[in-house]
C-alpha cells in the first residue's frame, strides 16, 4: 500500500512537470508481429545478435526503436540495420534506455496502418561462462527483446534460434529452461530453435551448455555488469520540473484529496479474503499448508494457482509437457488425498471439447474460492490474520536457514512463498545450487521431455502468466464472491489513462542476454 501510494504521487508530479514528453509517448499503439532472432556463439566468448522485427503500427509513426542489450560492453560500431532493406546509419547510445541502442529509421517511420520490418545486428562480447554443473562445460542463456506492454496489442511469433560454436555436435549439448523445438545444422553449426507462435511481451529466456573446448576463453560473470532493471527509465529532469513548477502547486492540491480515495479502493480490490469481523484472540494459526498460507499472506491470485500446480506435479497428477505456452497430461483428477480446489484446478487443465478460456477461467476461480473458504474456516475460531501472516513469513525465512543446513522437499514448498525468491538466489550460488538439486530430484521426473527447468522460480513466474492472463481482473471475479465489501467499492472507482509509461525490463540472470527496447517514442 505504501509502493502504490507512492507511484500514484510520483505519477501526478511526471503528469504535470513533463506533460511534453509523456503525452506523445501515449500515442504509440503498435503490434510486434513477428521478432525473430539469431544468436552466434563465436569461439572469443562473444555473440552475434541478428534482431528480424516485424512492426504493425497502430498510433503515431514509429520513428526510432530502443534495443536494450545485456551489458555496456556491446561494440557500438558493429551495429548494423536496415528497414525493408533501407539502410541505417544513426545507431548511437539509447537515452532512454540505460544499456542499450537506439535506431533511427531516417525518413522510414512506419505510419499507422501500415507494416515495417526491422533488421538489426550487434557483437556483444564476454557472453560465455561457466556451467555450473559441469566443469568442462560452457553456457551462454539468452531472451530477446521485448516491447512495452502497454504500448503494444496482440500477441508475437517469437522465434530464437542459438548457434553453437563450430564442431559442436548434438550428443555434447544440454539446453536449459524449455525444450528446444527443434534442431539443424546450417553451414556446418548445430542450431537449436524455440518457437512461440503466440508470445506476449515480456522475458522469454533460453539457455545452452556445450564443451568449453570449442572456444578459446569463458568468462567470470563477476567481470561483467548485467542489466540493472531499476535504470531502465530515464533520469527525471529536475530542471524540466522548476520550469513548470507553476503549473503544478495548484492543481497537486486538488489531486492529493484524490489520492487517498485512489489508494485505499485499489488495495481493497486486491483484499480477495475478507477481514472476520470477531474478536481475534489467538494469536497465530500454526497449521496451514504452505498455499493456504500463501492466502493470508495476500499473494497474488495467479501465483497462487502457480503453487497450486507445482503441488498436483509433486503429486503425480499431472506431467508438464511443455512450459510456454503451458500443455500437460492431467493423469488423475479424482483421489482422496486431493482436495476441493485442486480438483478445480485440474478440471480447467483438462478442458472439454467446446470448452472457451472463459470455462477455463471459471473453473479456476472456483477453484481458489474453495481454497480461500477452507483458509476462513480454518481462521474462524478467534486466529488473527495479521499475526498468522507474519508468522509464516518468519517461518519462509527460517525454512531459508534449515535449506544451507538440510535441504528437504518440505522447504521448497514453503520458500516458493517468497516474493523476493529469486533475487535470494542469485545471490547465493549455494541456496542456488541446493534448490536446483531438490527442485530436479522431486519434480524433474514429471517433466516430458526432461529439460531442465532448473530454475523453479522462473518457471512459476511463467505459469502464472500463462494460467492467468488478466491477474487484477481476475482477482476482482474472485473478491466479488469472497470479500464482496470490497468488490462493491472497488468497482465504483475504475483507473484512467496507463500506469508507468516509458520503457521497462528485468533480467535476473548471469549470462542471459536480457535486452529491453521501446517501439519508438
Amino acid at each position: 500500500m505504501k509502493y502504490t501510494c507512492m507511484l500514484i504521487f510520483l505519477g501526478v508530479i511526471i503528469t504535470f512537470s513533463t506533460a511534453a514528453y509523456s503525452a506523445p509517448l501515449a500515442d504509440y499503439r503498435f503490434q510486434v508481429e513477428k521478432n525473430i532472432s539469431h544468436v552466434y556463439i563465436n569461439k572469443d566468448g562473444s555473440v552475434d545478435i541478428e534482431y528480424k522485427i516485424t512492426f504493425l503500427n497502430h498510433g503515431k509513426p514509429i520513428d526510432v526503436v530502443d534495443i536494450g542489450l545485456p551489458h555496456s560492453g556491446y561494440r557500438l560500431g558493429s551495429a548494423k540495420a536496415h528497414i525493408d532493406g533501407y539502410p541505417l546509419t544513426e545507431i548511437k547510445r539509447s537515452s532512454y534506455i540505460a544499456v542499450g541502442v537506439e535506431v533511427h529509421l531516417e525518413g522510414r517511420a512506419i505510419p499507422a496502418g501500415q507494416r515495417g520490418t526491422l533488421y538489426f545486428r550487434i557483437n556483444n562480447p564476454k557472453m560465455v561462462f561457466p556451467d555450473s554443473e559441469n566443469p568442462d562445460y560452457a553456457s551462454m542463456q539468452f531472451a530477446p527483446t521485448w516491447f512495452d506492454p502497454g504500448l503494444s496489442v496482440g500477441t508475437t511469433y517469437l522465434e530464437i534460434n542459438v548457434y553453437f560454436p563450430p564442431g559442436v555436435t548434438g550428443q555434447e549439448t544440454k539446453y536449459h529452461y524449455n525444450r528446444y523445438t527443434r534442431d539443424r545444422y546450417i553451414n556446418g553449426r548445430l542450431v537449436f530453435t524455440w518457437i512461440n507462435h503466440k508470445a506476449r511481451q515480456k522475458k522469454q529466456g533460453v539457455g545452452v551448455s556445450f564443451p568449453k573446448k570449442y572456444i578459446e576463453k569463458v568468462f567470470d560473470p563477476s567481470e561483467v555488469e548485467f542489466v540493472d532493471s531499476s535504470a531502465q527509465r530515464k533520469p527525471f529532469n529536475w530542471g524540466s520540473f522548476l520550469e513548470w513548477m507553476p503549473f503544478i502547486i495548484f492543481p497537486l492540491i486538488f489531486v492529493l484529496g484524490a489520492i487517498a480515495v485512489a489508494v485505499t479502493k485499489r488495495y481493497k480490490r486486491m483484499q480477495y479474503l475478507a477481514p472476520e469481523a470477531k474478536i481475534e484472540g489467538l494469536g497465530p494459526c500454526r497449521d496451514l499448508e504452505p498455499v493456504e498460507a500463501a492466502v493470508v499472506m495476500a499473494l497474488p491470485l495467479s501465483r497462487i494457482i502457480a503453487l497450486i500446480l507445482m503441488r498436483l506435479v509433486q503429486k503425480g497428477c499431472v506431467e508438464v509437457l511443455q512450459v510456454q505456452p503451458l500443455r500437460v497430461n492431467v493423469h488423475r483428477a479424482e483421489g482422496s488425498d486431493l482436495k476441493k480446489y485442486e480438483k478445480s484446478v485440474l478440471k480447467a487443465l483438462a478442458p472439454k471439447e467446446g470448452d472457451t478460456e472463459r470455462d477455463k477461467e471459471r473453473r479456476l476461480s472456483n477453484a481458489v474460492i474453495s481454497l480461500i473458504e477452507d483458509v476462513r474456516e480454518k481462521l474462524k475460531h478467534g486466529y488473527s490474520q495479521k499475526a498468522t501472516a507474519e508468522f509464516y513469513r518468519g517461518k519462509i525465512d527460517y525454512m531459508w536457514g534449515k535449506l544451507e543446513q538440510d535441504p528437504k522437499l518440505e522447504h521448497l514448498a514453503w520458500i516458493a512463498l517468497d516474493e523476493n525468491c529469486a533475487d535470494k538466489v542469485e545471490e547465493s550460488p549455494v541456496k542456488r545450487r541446493k534448490l536446483e538439486h531438490l527442485w530436479e530430484d522431486n519434480y524433474g521426473g514429471f517433466f516430458r521431455p526432461r529439460y531442465r527447468v532448473r530454475n523453479f522460480y522462473y518457471w512459476l513466474d511463467d505459469v502464472q502468466d500463462d494460467m492467468v492472463r488478466d491477474n487484477s481482473s481476475f482477482t476482482m471475479g474472485v473478491s466479488k464472491s469472497t470479500n464482496p465489501t470490497a468488490w462493491i467499492q472497488s468497482s465504483s472507482w475504475s483507473s484512467g489513462g496507463g500506469g508507468g509509461g516509458g520503457f521497462s525490463c528485468a533480467c535476473a540472470c548471469a549470462g542471459c542476454a536480457c535486452a529491453c527496447a521501446g517501439g519508438g517514442r
